[in-house]
């Protein structure tokens, strides 16, 4: 091995997206929540890249992953039993509803994009 080889462990990147997927994110919201590019992401899942100290943080403190699953994978993806309250706690829940809005607004459109498509394939016309 060179001086310049980076061991990557693959369960850190499994456990990244088991992570993403019991958050109900996708890599492009953890992405834009994280501030990075959604190859940062992949690049995590796939044991391309080991992630960094400052995104194991991020999840830790944003979405109180657990830090003995995220090193071992053993016990439960996040913390229940410590109760914290301020601003932080506050912030990502006002992020998480705002999160939620915006998919509700996209599923809205979707559903009436939909809506739209059956009204001209029932009745042959633009409404």
């Amino acid at each position: 091995m060179g001086t310049n080889t980076i061991i990557v462990s693959p369960e850190s990147g499994k456990r990244v997206k088991a992570i993403r997927e019991a958050l109900g994110l996708t890599q492009v919201e953890l992405a834009n929540e994280y501030k990075c590019g959604q190859s940062t992401i992949f690049r995590y899942e796939n044991g391309v890249r080991e992630p960094s100290g400052a995104f194991i943080k991020f999840l830790h403190d944003k979405y109180r992953v657990s830090l003995e699953y995220y090193t071992t994978g053993k016990g439960p993806k996040f913390e229940t039993g410590k109760k914290t309250s301020g601003p932080t706690d506050v912030i990502s829940l006002k992020n998480t509803i705002e999160l939620q809005e915006g998919r509700i607004n996209e599923l809205e459109r979707k559903v009436n994009g939909l809506i739209r498509e059956v009204y001209v394939l029932k009745h042959g016309v633009k409404e």
